[in-house]
């Protein structure tokens, strides 16, 4: 990895923070004074390296994870901004990467009955419930979107 790509890749996550949305292949371009078609190429390294996952249609961000660009069932509550994680664990991870307090407010799988997880301290202050993952993490990649 390039350091122009190291540094494009931290820029996408400050972005997420500093936003609440994911980048577009424009605000990279405009950001570092780049070509369009540099700034995509960049992001496909990126997704070919598992930083990243790509909409197929438009090359834009779907993911970097743990944050989602698109509403999930997941969401995000900290410090007066809103993220979307891809999956309960991206969820947490994103409370875990910011070392803030928060929620996460998400639904039960087999009754559809909202559940809001509180994290303060790093720690969830209100267990409740089970995590289940369809598939061993050693899987997750073959098909991420699915996962």
């Amino acid at each position: 990895m390039t350091n122009q790509t190291r540094t494009i890749r931290r820029f996408i996550y400050q972005f997420f923070y500093d936003n609440e949305r994911a980048p577009k292949i424009a605000d990279i371009a405009q950001a570092f004074a780049l070509d369009e078609a540099i700034a995509r190429s960049t992001f496909q390294k990126l997704a070919n390296g598992k930083a990243l996952v790509l909409h197929k249609e438009s090359d834009e961000i779907l993911m970097a994870e743990p944050y989602s660009a698109i509403p999930t069932g997941f969401l995000v509550k900290t410090a007066g901004k809103s993220f979307w994680g891809n999956c309960i664990w991206d969820a947490m991870g994103i409370l875990a990467m910011l070392k803030s307090d928060g929620e996460v407010q998400t639904s039960c799988g087999h009754s559809g009955s909202e559940i809001i997880l509180h994290f303060a301290d790093g720690r969830l202050r209100n267990p409740q419930g089970i995590i289940h993952y369809l598939l061993p993490v050693n899987e997750w990649w073959r098909d991420v979107l699915f996962t």
